[in-house]
């Protein structure tokens, strides 16, 4: 991957030198004559001496006693690259200890994963989608399942090392066909299905066939940006007909995460083909997210398809957004969190030591002057971004709900005799059915920031953490035939659940609880494999 950090470089121009020096003299003496007073040189230049001298030792005392304000001053008058433009030693002794694996909460999550695969397995081999309660599959589409589960799971059982259940899986999928007369989510089928196959093609050893339908899935998918005018894709494509499709609820419009979020999948895809088609198409797709932002520079959530620009619609990190940006606090903010924001914690602590750091492995935690001062701040924003997270789950059930808000002086909620001090659901109230805010659908976010936190610091409270949501699953989620189910309210105990077993409990959920509690090795944070599916690829 080629170096994106860039130096920049001043050159002192040196003042001309005075043309017709022999005639300075002559004109220095009819200066003399008209003003009757000749400046002392010597003296004139003695004091410019003891100027300089006086500034540079003082500059020097400065920088001794007071570094970091050179280092500010230097940094506000010269300025950085985006990537920081630090030189990182070529050798930096080995800092990060080894984290053991807690083998029991291990076991238990692996024992979790089965009780819901097995379930599937014998109710709905092969269905897109998964119905724990009622015992049966469901596909996106009449036309038939395109592995929406299947596929998407391939690599958590590759982690695991559940060897039969992954044999099983991978014969199903050799006998998959994409030659679907339905229409599919562009975004949806890239990250699950696509994604699926490139992950499991990499921790396979390259197995050939799963690159095969990686491909045909791929050529299948450019048609969303072939029929488009503007370079943007369309959010849905027929996979048979190879046809970009408008969404029916947005005419016209595509949100910034549909379709600034097909990068990865397809960058990685032309890096193991040597074909350059798949990443012209979402480079393209960069150039024009980039060069259509308003003059505030944040990204709202809807995009003209047609004309290729922003529309002045709500700016959040939450649904239809959480993939593709982080936006300033300082812009007027609605006081609410999705669960979607919760990634941001583990992801913000993990930039910090990857891009703003003076050394090339921060030690465990990073030491204070390893990271440079954007990197502290990333750093403590996420680890308080995790506290926040995880206070969501003050509820009766332990568990998150999908969406919060948080407490404001203009809210009203004061004159309620039981109102939150924090956070509430908002439209949750005794004796109503629950609104949609109150669900908890089963999602990875929180508990992949935690395995990031915990593989960064080594502090077991990230596990603390994890272990706590992972009983609350098992005890409010888990559905006693087999699988797990979305709780309607987190707020009720018992709980009442929702039919329906999402792919990414699976795939993501159950598959960062089983990292969070394995030992360091197991994909370390800076291996080949969590590079390629957690970093932006670049073109060499």
């Amino acid at each position: 991957m080629a170096d994106l950090r860039s130096r920049k470089r001043f050159k002192a121009n040196r003042a001309p030198a005075e043309s017709n020096s022999g005639n300075s003299d002559s004109g220095s003496d009819r200066n003399r004559d008209r003003s009757g007073a000749t400046p002392d040189k010597r003296t004139s230049s003695n004091y410019s001496t003891y100027l300089w001298i006086s500034g540079f030792a003082g500059l020097l005392a400065l920088a001794f006693f007071k570094p970091t304000v050179v280092t500010e001053l230097i940094s506000f008058w010269v300025g950085f690259s985006d990537h920081y433009d630090l030189d990182r030693p070529a050798v930096v002794p080995e800092t990060r200890k080894w984290l053991s694996a807690d083998h029991d909460k291990r076991n238990a999550v692996v024992r979790a994963f089965q009780h819901a695969w097995h379930a599937y397995e014998r109710d709905a081999m092969g269905s897109d989608e998964y119905h724990p309660i009622s015992q049966n599959g469901s596909n996106l589409t009449e036309t038939g399942s395109i592995g929406y589960m299947v596929v998407d799971v391939l690599d958590t059982l590759q982690i695991m090392g559940l060897d039969q259940e992954y044999a099983r899986a991978r014969a199903w999928v050799a006998n998959l066909s994409f030659d679907r007369d339905g229409e599919y989510s562009t975004f949806e089928t890239t990250i699950r299905v696509l994604g699926g196959l490139l992950s499991a093609y990499h921790l396979s050893g390259n197995d050939k066939m799963y690159l095969e339908k990686a491909v045909d899935l791929a050529d299948r998918l450019s048609a969303a940006f072939d029929d488009s005018a503007s370079g943007l894709p369309y959010p849905y494509v027929n996979l048979h007909e190879r046809k970009g499709v408008h969404s029916k609820d947005y005419t016209g419009l595509v949100s910034v995460a549909e379709v600034g979020t097909l990068q990865l999948e397809f960058k990685y895809l032309s890096h193991i083909t040597d074909d350059p088609t798949y990443w012209r198409y979402v480079e393209k797709v960069m150039s024009i997210l980039k060069a259509g932002l308003f003059e505030h520079n944040l990204a709202s959530v809807f995009m003209n398809h047609l004309e290729g620009r922003y529309i002045t619609s709500k700016i959040s990190l939450g649904s239809r957004a959480d993939s593709y940006y982080e936006y300033l606090l300082s812009w007027r903010l609605t006081p609410k969190q999705d669960h979607l924001v919760c990634f941001l914690g583990g992801s913000l602590m993990l930039g910090a030591v990857e891009s703003a750091a003076f050394v090339d492995r921060p030690s465990m935690p990073p030491a204070e002057k390893q990271l440079n001062v954007y990197g502290w701040k990333d750093w403590k924003t996420g680890q308080e971004l995790i506290k926040t997270c995880m206070k969501t789950h003050d509820t009766a059930t332990g568990l998150s709900p999908e969406i919060v808000y948080f407490r404001i002086a203009s809210d009203g909620m004061d004159a309620y005799e039981f109102a939150p001090a924090d956070w509430y659901i908002r439209g949750a109230e005794p004796g109503v059915p629950p609104p949609y805010d109150a669900r908890y659908m089963l999602r990875p976010e929180t508990v992949e920031s935690l395995f990031i936190a915990y593989r960064l610091t080594g502090d077991e409270i990230y596990r603390e953490h994890g272990w706590k949501i992972f009983q609350a699953i098992e005890k409010h989620a888990r559905v006693s035939t087999g699988g797990y189910a979305t709780v309607l309210n987190v707020d009720a105990n018992p709980a009442e659940l929702e039919d329906k077993m999402e792919t990414f409990f699976l795939s993501e959920t159950l598959k960062y609880l089983y990292l969070l509690f394995s030992d360091s090795d197991l994909l370390p944070l800076d291996s080949e494999f969590y590079l390629l599916f957690s970093t932006r690829w670049t073109q060499n």
